[in-house]
């Protein structure tokens, strides 16, 4: 039950936090801070998009990873594609390729911190296996 919990409640968290950090963004510093300030992060974001797309073999009709929003497009970057209606495989890739930014964002997160402050990572590794194991909650009663 905590596998599904924690990191739903973990991802809504994050997804309103972003909202808020890019509301207050756009209101005091333009729509194009977004860009300046969070461009490797989005496109991380989309190229997770692209990669979990290929993986499940989808057509990649286009890809723009990074782009500066304007009075008709608001958005960041995108990953168009199509599949397969007939392919399950395919058709399963969908909900993966929806929640790829949460794995690749996590992953380049964590390699940044094993780069810039591995005793640091190491150290809440360490503690991550000892809280899923039970040996830490055991030991506090």
């Amino acid at each position: 039950m905590n596998l599904v919990i924690i990191p739903l409640a973990f991802t809504g968290a994050l997804s309103w936090l972003n909202r808020q950090t890019k509301k207050i963004l756009v209101t005091y510093y333009g729509p194009n801070s977004q860009v300046w300030l969070g461009g490797l992060g989005i496109m991380i974001h989309e190229a997770s998009h692209l990669i979990t797309a290929l993986i499940f073999r989808h057509q990649i009709d286009a890809v723009k990873l990074l782009q500066f929003p304007s009075a008709d497009q608001q958005t960041l970057g995108y990953v168009r594609h199509s599949w397969n209606q007939q392919s399950k495989y395919q058709q399963l890739g969908n909900f993966f390729i929806g929640l790829a930014p949460v794995v690749g964002c996590s992953l380049a997160l964590a390699g940044l911190g094993f780069w810039l402050v591995p005793n640091l990572m190491h150290g809440l590794m360490i503690w991550g296996i000892n809280l899923s194991s039970g040996q830490l909650a055991a030991s506090l009663i």
